[in-house]
């Protein structure tokens, strides 16, 4: 079967934020038939899986609106328009940890929800070093740091109490190079 993109007639944004727009787009099918498709823009965020000294590793717990309830994810943020994700990385982590970044490894890009969003998690690993000035949370931004051994995250993640799929894609990625398991092959040599 030969393949033939869809073909958007007309975009009409029906909601804009600092953070994000939905848009609906009229798009032509392969088959001739015209659809309505919904998609959610955001300009990406960018997530920290902060590894301390002694293997542990410090996620947030927060309320998330969408989920309606409280979760615990890695550190992370919206990336600026003209923002490398690597400084936002940095600075989502000592804003909402008190953490500094050292040794910041980018280990993935992916994207979060690929039938219905354009939104891209640039995601990184570090060695996590604390700060006394830190943590300064954003206003609006209730955040409380909370520091596991990364094998307690691991099992919250397998439990089904760690949710984010950033956060556990973050945490078995930081396993996985524990072992040695190289997970880019460009990176081999």
């Amino acid at each position: 079967m030969a393949e033939e993109p869809w073909k958007t007639l007309r975009e009409r944004h029906l909601y804009r934020s600092p953070w994000c727009s939905f848009r609906l787009d009229e798009v032509l099918l392969p088959d001739g038939r015209i659809i309505e498709y919904g998609t959610l823009e955001s300009g990406g965020f960018a997530a920290v899986v902060p590894v301390t000294d002694d293997g542990g590793v410090v996620l947030v717990h927060q309320f998330r609106q969408p989920v309606g309830g409280f979760v615990l994810e890695l550190p992370g943020g919206g990336v600026d328009p003209g923002e490398d994700p690597a400084a936002a990385a940095e600075r989502e982590l000592f804003e909402e940890t008190g953490y500094r970044a050292e040794e910041l490894i980018h280990l993935a890009s992916v994207h979060t929800s690929i039938g219905r969003s354009t939104e891209v998690c640039h995601l990184f690993r570090c060695r996590a070093v604390r700060e006394e000035s830190g943590p300064h949370p954003e206003p609006g931004e209730f955040v409380e740091p909370v520091e596991l051994p990364l094998e307690r995250a691991l099992e919250l993640a397998a439990s089904g109490e760690i949710t984010a799929a950033t956060t556990v894609l973050g945490l078995i990625w930081t396993r996985l190079q524990q072992f040695g398991k190289n997970l880019r092959p460009q990176d081999a040599g």
